[in-house]
């Protein structure tokens, strides 16, 4: 069951991610070029507008939830925004003012409800995800390497899952699947790729870009702003059937085998014993068990509309949440970016391979060259 997003949870989440967004945009921001003809677009806004919009878009989430900032202090925050945004100086005053503004909110927020603040936290957590990657690039781009390792910890990524968990009541649980499933990933693609710096090169500020794209992500699944399935195109969305049939089969096939092996062995037993004459022969005995059947399933409340009913509401149950957790799996691989910034490393084995077919081909084209060609003499 997918939840709405007027739930104050994911607000307080778009709120979380708005404040560290801002946070972070002081220092990386620059304006993308426009085209002049056309009305600005957010990204190409002058930074002071830019700063301003993200300032006035956080507060207006802040009201939505309750939370609201004294009008003084917003005033403050943005004459240091116009200041910091033209670069003379006050860049450290607007993050320290704008730090005040977050504890505020985030006190407001646990006084009111511990879901609240802890969804609050989420959407910092994840926003910084990509923050912190990008802002390493501006201003300490050789502590790259370590940045990266550091956002994808185990003590983060424990914390990040944390969170999750403890609001995947309040939160559309596919979502929440596929949030775990694509940390894990990068976790395990991160420390594999920069554990050993004689390895893999650290990745570029551009491809960097990926982490952004993929927290983009995370943050429209948990607040609810696209549905799981509007990732998906034609071809993905025959694949969710497709691994709605493998769950079915992986989990119920033992089932399936043994039932098939017991109806075999009574359809066996069946064909050498004279059902039809036994019961014949027995017909008062099979009267009264009969009845006693009947009376006895009268008695504890079961009839058979009360059966069916009970039969069809636990199919419904298993098979919606078989076809979430279906869904959940092709929307983990279809929306993962981990692959854009480290691919998976090739196979022990494919590399053998190659190694040999490469040789074998530099071999062969040596000996050619080195074989004069046989040309028939004039005669």
């Amino acid at each position: 069951m997918t939840r709405t997003a007027e739930d104050r949870v994911p607000l307080a989440i778009d709120l979380g991610w708005r404040m560290a967004e801002l946070f972070a945009l002081n220092v990386e921001y620059e304006p993308s070029e426009r085209t002049w003809h056309l009305l600005p677009s957010r990204s190409s806004l002058s930074r002071r507008d830019r700063l301003e919009l993200e300032l006035l878009a956080a507060a207006g989430t802040a009201r939505r939830l309750g939370v609201d900032l004294p009008e003084e202090q917003l005033n403050d925050v943005r004459a240091l925004a116009e200041r910091a945004a033209a670069r003379k100086g006050a860049e450290a005053g607007f993050r320290d003012e704008l730090e005040r503004c977050h504890i505020a909110l985030d006190k407001q927020l646990w006084t009111h409800s511990e879901a609240e603040g802890r969804a609050y936290e989420l959407g910092i957590m994840l926003s910084d995800t990509y923050n912190r990657i990008c802002r390493v690039y501006h201003e300490h781009p050789q502590a790259a390497r370590q940045e990266w390792l550091a956002v994808f910890s185990d003590d983060r990524t424990r914390t990040l899952k944390t969170l999750l968990d403890n609001l995947q009541s309040r939160l559309n649980p596919g979502a929440v699947a596929v949030v775990r499933d694509h940390v894990d990933a990068w976790q395990q693609r991160v420390r594999t790729a920069l554990a050993d710096e004689s390895g893999t090169p650290v990745p570029s500020e551009a491809a960097s870009l990926e982490l952004r794209s993929q927290a983009t992500v995370w943050r429209q699944l948990l607040t609810g702003d696209k549905e799981p399935e509007a990732f998906l195109g034609p071809q993905a969305r025959a694949r969710v059937r497709d691994e709605l049939l493998h769950l079915m089969w992986r989990r119920y096939r033992r089932w399936v085998i043994g039932l098939s092996v017991l109806l075999f062995a009574v359809c066996m037993a069946l064909l050498h014993v004279h059902v039809g004459h036994l019961y014949s022969q027995h017909k008062r005995e099979a009267a009264i068990v009969t009845s006693a059947l009947v009376s006895l399933t009268s008695a504890i409340g079961l009839s058979k509309a009360s059966i069916n009913r009970a039969i069809k509401e636990n199919l419904r149950t298993w098979s919606t949440l078989l076809w979430n957790r279906a869904l959940a799996r092709v929307v983990c691989a279809e929306t993962l970016r981990v692959d854009w910034v480290f691919p998976e490393p090739t196979p022990r084995r494919t590399q053998v391979v190659y190694a040999c077919r490469q040789r074998l081909e530099s071999t062969f084209s040596d000996s050619t060259k080195s074989t004069p060609s046989a040309t028939p003499a004039i005669r």
